[in-house]
């Protein structure tokens, strides 16, 4: 099925647009006919009568349109069972196929600096378990899983092969790809406040418009919104259509519930390939999709400059088993105002991310109304492999960051101190080589923790062969508290990451796995804090230029002691001189958050502190901690050994831990 036209001559319907196939229950194409986006407003018939109908009233038409498209059944695509190597043409295959002699098909990439790799199928052996290629392989692709030790799951690390082209192929004119009136002005699919649509097996080529917002390849639009029909899955879906060399988003859920997208692959798709568009949409099911090398679309948004393999407008639908590769974003969630503000339903499970620029992000700040899980979620070799600028509300369960610049970036928290944790049974591995000394090259600080909240809790972490890059950083604005549990070191000898400058926040070890005994405190090395007791020591090698502080019975508290709100003006930004029994250290001051200085102050110790400067204080304020952790009963008292003779370990949902009331941790001011 190929379309003709041009984005000046070809005549254009209302609300739909040309050089489409579409199909509508839109009950005439004018502003006085069905057509709304929403709202309430009385619509208007000739001479400006009111007719009495509300746009959100169902609309009358009873004739609904109908377009079924379906290709001979293929098998989309799979992953690879063994490492295929450079010159290589064969690729066994985790699941047979049937695909034809002469189609075409894309190897997704593993290795950092390759690409993937487009070939077409030259026979099949083995039943379809063995892929011949037309021409040998450029570079290195994985088909392996990385067998971490007994204390955590494999991780799924296999490259991708999927098909591109079928017997029914729906594409844009030749004039389309050429210089001229119809340039990356390709052919699109879509129904239209109403209709059946559903496609499978189909190929896309050359489809979607550029610059023309809406005329995407693949469009269901407002099906359910505004008193429209109500959608239903027999009604709406995609299943198992190749997608690619595209001028528009791949496929988009547009105002529609139930939009079922499943088994697809899209390759080379300009701007945001699977996306939700709106936010009021429900039930959307996006599973088991392949996302490749998704195109930046500078003639969309600007948010498509970014391309994203699958895109967000909210916590809604259902993400599950997919695979985005070599995209700019795995996955992007981007808040739109209006009902996606309110959605909360959003199940995300055994997705996986591969050399994408971020594997998740999440910009603007925004958090799900009530509280979320994430299933596992595998981000290989990303850049950054998840990002948050600011959420919470969200507790994630095993998810795996390996060999990523930066695993884990949150720059603001939501949760509270009684939250639960933001990640649950996370694994981090710096290098997935096991005759490796280093983390391999690329990988970095894996945990970049939030900059200025009290309560960040990560409840069970497995680390391995990071070597000497450190692995935990965080509260560099604002020297807060970050809590740790049930962490496992395998090949990981630097610990954390201390800097006295951008500020160097806190490390609570609530169970002793961190630092070797509950409640122990890592921070910044300072001379106020060498006390002659024993209750810190600083030649620790796991925490370089920090200290940890703290005894076996976890009776110790180290809290932030916030000095501010001083006058005269002269003392900003001058050092402050701690002195204490253990001797003498000074802090800076910070103009980024505080607005003053940030002191690791150990609970019933005694300092004294001044400005290094001529002038006294007249006035200043003091805050010692937060009211919730010097008051509040939290976490749990949990002996390791009395655990293990129950044959159970210290996890925070086990109920017969005793919860950890305050201890005496009250500021006395001696003037």
């Amino acid at each position: 099925i190929t379309l003709h036209g041009d984005r000046w001559f070809t005549i254009e319907l209302p609300f739909i647009g040309s050089k489409m196939l579409a199909v509508t229950n839109l009950g005439g194409l004018s502003a006085a006919g069905c057509h709304a986006h929403g709202g309430g407003e009385v619509t208007q018939g000739e001479n400006g009568v009111d007719e009495g109908r509300a746009a959100s009233d169902a609309c009358p038409v009873q004739s609904v349109g109908h377009l079924d498209l379906h290709g001979r059944p293929e098998h989309s695509w799979t992953r690879i069972v063994e490492t295929a190597q450079p010159g290589d043409t064969r690729l066994k295959l985790a699941e047979p196929v049937g695909w034809q002699v002469g189609a075409k098909c894309v190897v997704t990439p593993t290795e950092r600096g390759t690409r993937e790799e487009v070939r077409r199928v030259a026979a099949l052996e083995d039943g379809g378990l063995t892929l011949v290629l037309d021409a040998p392989l450029d570079y290195l692709h994985l088909g392996i899983w990385h067998w971490h030790d007994a204390d955590a799951a494999p991780s799924d690390l296999r490259a991708a092969v999927g098909l591109l082209e079928r017997n029914v192929l729906f594409r844009g004119d030749d004039a389309s790809a050429e210089r001229g009136n119809a340039y990356q002005f390709g052919a699109h699919l879509g129904a239209f406040h109403g209709g059946v649509l559903r496609v499978e097996n189909v190929e896309f080529f050359r489809t979607g418009q550029a610059a023309n917002l809406g005329r995407y390849n693949f469009h269901w639009h407002h099906l359910a919104m505004a008193g429209r029909t109500v959608d239903v899955i027999d009604k709406a879906y995609i299943h198992n259509c190749s997608i690619h060399d595209t001028f528009q988003r791949a496929v988009v859920c547009h105002g529609t519930n139930y939009c079922n997208i499943q088994h697809n692959v899209a390759y080379r798709a300009k701007g945001h390939n699977f996306f939700t568009e709106e936010g009021p949409e429900k039930f959307a099911l996006i599973e088991h999709n392949l996302a490749v090398a998704a195109v930046p679309h500078p003639l969309l948004l600007g948010d498509d400059i970014n391309a994203a393999g699958f895109w967000l407008p909210g916590f809604t639908g259902w993400h599950r088993h997919n695979l985005a590769s070599a995209c700019p974003r795995g996955w992007k969630l981007s808040k739109q105002a209006g009902p996606g503000l309110l959605q909360t339903d959003f199940s995300f499970l055994n997705n996986s991310a591969h050399l994408c620029g971020f594997g998740w992000r999440l910009f603007p700040p925004h958090q799900p109304p009530t509280p979320n899980t994430f299933g596992t979620f595998t981000a290989f070799r990303c850049g950054t492999c998840m990002f948050y600028y600011s959420s919470g509300n969200i507790n994630h369960i095993d998810h795996r960051f390996l060999e990523c610049t930066r695993a884990i970036h949150l720059n603001h928290y939501m949760n509270g101190l009684h939250d639960e944790p933001f990640f649950t049974d996370a694994v981090l591995v710096g290098n997935i080589d096991p005759d490796a000394t280093s983390a391999a090259p690329g990988t970095g600080l894996a945990v970049h923790s939030p900059k200025d909240n009290e309560y960040w809790l990560v409840s069970g972490v497995h680390v391995s062969n990071y070597w000497d890059t450190p692995v935990l950083h965080g509260c560099k604005q604002t020297a807060c508290t970050m809590r740790y549990e049930r962490t496992t070191w395998v090949n990981s000898s630097h610990r954390t990451l201390l800097k006295p400058s951008p500020l160097t926040g806190i490390f609570h070890d609530m169970d002793g796995t961190l630092t070797g005994f509950p409640n122990g405190w890592v921070t910044y090395d300072e001379e106020f804090n060498h006390f002659d007791d024993g209750v810190c020591t600083w030649d620790d090698p796991r925490f370089p230029e920090g200290m940890v502080c703290g005894f076996a019975d976890g009776s110790v508290r180290m809290r932030r002691l916030y000095v501010h709100g001083q006058e005269p003006w002269q003392l900003d930004n001058k050092l402050l001189e701690v002195v204490s029994d253990a001797g003498n250290d000074t802090v800076v001051f910070d103009t980024k958050k505080l607005y003053g200085w940030a002191v690791p102050a150990i609970a019933n110790r005694t300092y004294d502190m001044r400005v290094a400067d001529p002038n006294d204080f007249q006035q200043l304020s003091w805050q010692y901690g937060t009211h919730p952790y010097v008051f509040d009963a939290h976490g749990y008292l949990c002996v390791p050994e009395e655990a293990a003779a129950l044959n159970e370990t210290c996890h925070w949902t086990q109920l017969n831990r005793t919860r950890v009331q305050p201890v005496i941790e009250r500021l006395t001011l001696h003037p």
